[in-house]
């Protein structure tokens, strides 16, 4: 574990409830290359017989302060070629004790690609966003205001174009404020919640299609419609109503049983047999 830049052990032994002595001697150990088991093992009169989990623990953090301290110095850096460096922001930056704070810091200063704010500065908007933030006198009639910004070679072709473009600055200046990240960071951290639902794979609702018996699959559908009567499907016709069978016997027994005359002649009689 090599030294690149130096840190604050008294950060490590505070945290970890040991003596500072111990935690240099550990880290000085660990930087000639040797491992977390060897040093638990072979320099316990060095270390005052700490075990290889507390070892081990001193190990990740002071890595974890290397690598903070590292970026804190590529920040400055950034920030100081851009000669946007002040004292206070030299020492917010000192002070930040998470990555994620550090990064709240540098995310104004940070290299942006292209995103809606930017077209809108290159269009020469942000002295309009300003003074909307800052609740500018110069702006009381935005309407008005935004007319002075109208530039149809930078494609700002009225004063709704020049209130879009200021929104959009607005947006990022406020995204960027490391306090209000913080705030927002804290409360969702406190009161939001992680819903999860589960979801069958194509593969399992196969598998489920595959394995449902036939027999629910019928009983599911609709029942087919009712065969039609027999007489209904010979053509024959209807049997007559009881009133009607009833008249039409009547009316054979008044006639005597005799048949009717067929039309066009009489019925002729039987002849008689040889004598």
């Amino acid at each position: 574990m090599a030294s690149t830049v130096s840190i604050d052990f008294g950060q490590v032994s505070q945290s970890l409830g040991l003596a500072t002595a111990r935690v240099h001697t550990v880290v000085e150990l660990l930087d000639a290359g040797n491992t977390v088991p060897f040093i638990t093992r072979y320099r316990k009169d060095q270390t005052g017989g700490l075990d290889e989990e507390q070892i081990g623990q001193i190990q990740s953090r002071v890595v974890k302060l290397r690598l903070l301290a590292e970026r804190k110095q590529t920040i400055v850096r950034s920030i100081e070629s851009q000669g946007k460096l002040t004292v206070e922001l030299g020492a917010a930056i000192q002070a930040a004790d998470t990555t994620k704070q550090l990064e709240d810091l540098y995310l104004p200063f940070k290299p942006k690609k292209q995103t809606l704010a930017t077209v809108a500065r290159s269009r020469g908007l942000e002295p309009l966003a300003v003074e909307i933030l800052g609740a500018d006198p110069a702006a009381a009639d935005l309407d008005l205001r935004a007319r002075d910004f109208v530039n149809p070679d930078r494609q700002v072709l009225n004063a709704a174009d020049a209130l879009l473009g200021a929104g959009h600055i607005l947006a990022e200046m406020f995204s960027e404020r490391a306090e209000l990240r913080g705030k927002l960071r804290s409360i969702l951290e406190h009161t939001g919640k992680l819903v999860s639902t589960g979801a069958e794979s194509e593969a399992a609702t196969k598998e489920k299609a595959a394995s449902q018996p036939p027999a629910a699959s019928a009983a599911s559908a609709p029942p087919p419609p009712p065969p039609p009567p027999p007489d209904a499907a010979a053509g024959e016709p209807p049997e007559p109503a009881a009133g009607e069978q009833g008249a039409g016997e009547q009316g054979a027994d008044e006639s005597g049983g005799s048949v009717s005359e067929p039309p066009g002649g009489s019925v002729s009689e039987p002849a008689e047999p040889p004598g």
